[in-house]
């Protein structure tokens, strides 16, 4: 199958917790059951014509999550399959609570053991979830979970018996003759609307309604004939399939899918789609379980205990070290911000030092005002179409002051597009590596890839960090966590050095196939968007931003950075 590459995670959550067991290589038969903690997340097999796509079209979905149709080792999909890391054997199973067992039989490239990247915290499973709609619901309600599992070999007796998450069925009982009731009614209906049932609705199960069901049973295959089992009988096969139609019909598709699937019908890029909301729109509060997803407590570390750093300092309340650990310093910060916030009053309050749900809901609450804020001083200050030469008024006052504000532009704000104004268009334009000279096409020009870069370095300047505050109680690690390898945004259509050392990092972080062209392509842009989304600096591909290395995504991507610096640096400390 399918290389099951980046899987979705439209929101995508990743949990931190400690795995009691990391396997080594070793055969499917030669060791007893075992709890493991994996981080499970899930993908489906995208069908043709499906109204929306999580990555906008069929062939987006398909490079996503594969063809679909069989695992790596040929087994052909079905409830249960998993896809695991290469370590684990083909066939050996795993009970999954709420689930039940399943067994591996397919392998992905973001599917590794913990540690295998930046971002995997602990080994990774991958679950399938169906196909079609109703399979990327599944999906999509899933997320990414972090669970407590048992691992058997693939020897073992215990049986594989996998239940996929129901999306609210209507149906949830067998019904044959004799039946009445609310749930027969509802089934006349049903079948009344595929034109199987032509009686008046009663609520009786009769000959008519086994007819009806038959009718409908032959069309979609799930009986051979009149004759076979289950002919004419509401049985679990029919009640799927119905449930399934009824769910294909009555599901709303999330507005960040119809969007996506709407630009990359027309041709519109994610970040182009990002830049068009950043500019066009009030950003919409992203849920509390989408920026914070859970508790966290003295103990917990990894991506989502640094994301909550990231988070406290963007809201201007934390002074401690982003290092993705909870200590007890993180535990003295969190009570700082709850008693600042008067969340806690005390620090023997229950729950003080704690990250949880009053303390997210508070700190959400900040980070969307922030970003209403930034998007409402962006849209001020920055124009929102092109500028030519020549031209004059309100937007040329905007550009020139946005560039004064950038520290390119001293001359007089004028409103003219002028020689000057043109001259200070190209400096920006160069820096940017837009153009690379006044002779090239678009040289002064306030055009569409000049006013990304320069919306992307507005956000970048009302979104920059504070500076580390100087304590001499801190260590080293504390100054190397906050010395930036990257402090310039890019996205789509910059080139250069800079874009030349992120794709190196990003093919370190496990994005092997990414080549090193110092081009930020669409190659580059989906790469940094998967990271996003997996580091949770997004929760979806429509929000602003996605896909572009802006402040956020630089500040994980330093963290990252730092904090491997600072394991190198004990580890040579050690060996001298």
């Amino acid at each position: 199958m399918p290389k099951l590459k980046q899987k979705i995670i439209a929101g995508l959550l990743t949990f931190s917790l400690l795995a009691t067991f990391v396997p080594t290589v070793f055969a499917a038969d030669d060791f007893e059951p075992y709890d493991a903690t994996f981080v499970i997340s899930a993908y489906y097999s995208p069908l043709p014509n499906q109204r929306v796509y999580f990555r906008g079209t069929y062939e987006a979905d398909v490079r996503l999550n594969g063809n679909g149709t069989n695992g790596a080792d040929g087994t052909q999909v079905y409830p249960g399959m998993l896809a695991a890391p290469v370590t684990y054997p083909f066939g050996m199973k795993i009970e999954i609570p709420g689930l039940g067992v399943g067994a591996i039989h397919d392998r992905g490239g973001a599917i590794v053991l913990a540690g295998g990247t930046a971002i995997a915290t602990h080994d990774r499973l991958d679950v399938w979830m169906g196909r079609g709609e109703e399979g990327l619901a599944r999906a999509l309600q899933w997320g990414v979970r972090t669970v407590h599992a048992k691992v058997y070999p693939a020897s073992a007796t215990i049986a594989e018996s996998f239940t996929l998450p129901s999306m609210s069925p209507v149906f949830v009982a067998d019904l044959q003759i004799g039946s009445s009731g609310d749930a027969v009614t509802r089934l006349q209906n049903e079948l009344k609307t595929y034109g199987y049932f032509q009686d008046e609705v009663d609520g009786i199960y009769d000959g008519g309604t086994a007819q009806a069901v038959l009718g409908y049973q032959l069309a979609r295959k799930i009986v051979a004939s009149a004759d076979s089992a289950g002919a004419g009988i509401l049985d679990s096969n029919t009640r799927a399939s119905l449930n399934s139609e009824l769910f294909q019909r009555s599901w709303t598709p999330p507005n960040s899918l119809l969007i996506a699937t709407a630009n990359a019908a027309s041709g519109v890029s994610v970040a182009q789609n990002s830049s068009k909301l950043a500019t066009n729109s009030a950003p919409q509060p992203a849920p509390v379980a989408a920026r914070f997803p859970t508790t966290l407590t003295l103990g917990d570390r990894g991506d989502l205990v640094r994301e909550m750093q990231i988070a406290l300092t963007e809201a201007g309340s934390y002074e401690c070290e982003v290092n993705g650990v909870f200590d007890e310093k993180m535990e003295d910060c969190i009570f700082k911000f709850q008693s600042e916030n008067q969340i806690l009053t005390s620090r023997t309050d229950f729950g003080a030092g704690f990250f949880g749900e009053k303390t997210r809901e508070k700190l959400a609450s900040l980070l969307d005002a922030r970003d209403a804020e930034v998007a409402k001083l962006i849209a001020d200050k920055a124009p929102t179409s092109t500028i030519d030469i020549g031209a004059s008024g309100e937007a040329v006052t905007k550009l020139q002051t946005a560039l004064h504000d950038l520290g390119f532009f001293d001359g007089e704000i004028s409103g003219e597009y002028d020689a000057a104004t043109e001259a200070v268009v190209l400096a920006f334009q160069t820096s940017k590596g837009i153009v690379a000279s006044a002779t090239s096409s678009g040289a002064g020009v306030f055009g569409p890839k000049t006013r990304a870069a320069l919306t992307a370095d507005l956000q970048s300047q009302s979104l920059a960090m504070a500076d580390l505050p100087k304590n001499p109680e801190w260590t080293r690690q504390t100054l190397v966590a906050y010395t930036p390898t990257f402090s310039a945004s890019l996205s789509l259509g910059d080139s250069g050095e800079a874009v030349t050392e992120l794709q190196k990092v990003l093919q370190k972080l496990g994005y092997s196939e990414l080549a090193i062209s110092g081009e930020f392509d669409e190659a580059t842009e989906l790469a940094v968007l998967d990271f996003q989304i997996k580091s949770e600096v997004l929760a979806t591909s429509t929000e602003s931003g996605a896909g572009s290395f802006g402040p956020k995504t630089r500040a994980a991507i330093n963290s990252i950075i730092d904090t491997q610096q600072i394991a190198l640096e004990k580890s040579e400390a050690a060996a001298a």
